[in-house]
C-alpha cells in the first residue's frame, strides 16, 4: 500500500545544485600548507648578511661624551666615577634623560664582562628614556696592521 507521502530522490534537469563542493578547496590549502612548510626553513637560513667590521670613527667622542664604562666585575662608571648601586646609575640617566633626551650614551665594555651586566645597563638606558647608543670598542689587530680598509 502506498502511503500519503513519496519521496521522490530523482532531480529534475533545470534544478541549480546549490551546494558548494568543498573537496578542491581543501586539496588546493592543503598542497599550499606543504609547500610553504618545506620552503620556510630555506628562506631563513639562505639569507646573505654582509655584518659590518669592528672600526673606530675617529672624532666622534668629545670631551663632553657621557661614556658609561662595564668592568670586568660587573661594575659601572660614568666617566671615572663608580655608580655604587643601579639606583643610582639610573637616577643620574633619567635627569640626563629629562635635560637632554637626544643625548648619545657611549658604552665600554671589558671583553671579559658578562653580557648580563651590559644588558642590565642597556634596560636601565631605556627606562631612563635615552634612546641614542653606541658601543665603543678598540681597533681589530688586522686594522691596526693596515690590512682592512
Amino acid at each position: 500500500m502506498q502511503g500519503k507521502y513519496q519521496i521522490n530522490f530523482v532531480r529534475e534537469k533545470d534544478e541549480v545544485l546549490s551546494e558548494i563542493n568543498t573537496t578542491p578547496l581543501v586539496d588546493v590549502m592543503l598542497v599550499l600548507l606543504i609547500i610553504f612548510l618545506i620552503t620556510i626553513p630555506v628562506f631563513s637560513t639562505s639569507l646573505l648578511v654582509d655584518p659590518p667590521s669592528e672600526k673606530n670613527y675617529p672624532g666622534i667622542l668629545n670631551d663632553g661624551s657621557l661614556i658609561i664604562t662595564v668592568d670586568s666585575r660587573g661594575n659601572y662608571y660614568v666617566g671615572e666615577d663608580l655608580m655604587t648601586s643601579l639606583v643610582e646609575l639610573s637616577n643620574f640617566l633619567k635627569g640626563i634623560g629629562e635635560e637632554n633626551p637626544d643625548e648619545v650614551i657611549y658604552i665600554l665594555s671589558d671583553k671579559e664582562s658578562k653580557f648580563q651586566s651590559v644588558g642590565v645597563l642597556l634596560s636601565v638606558i631605556k627606562k631612563a628614556g635615552l634612546a641614542n647608543i653606541a658601543f665603543l670598542t678598540k681597533p681589530s689587530s688586522l686594522e691596526r696592521k693596515g690590512s682592512i680598509n
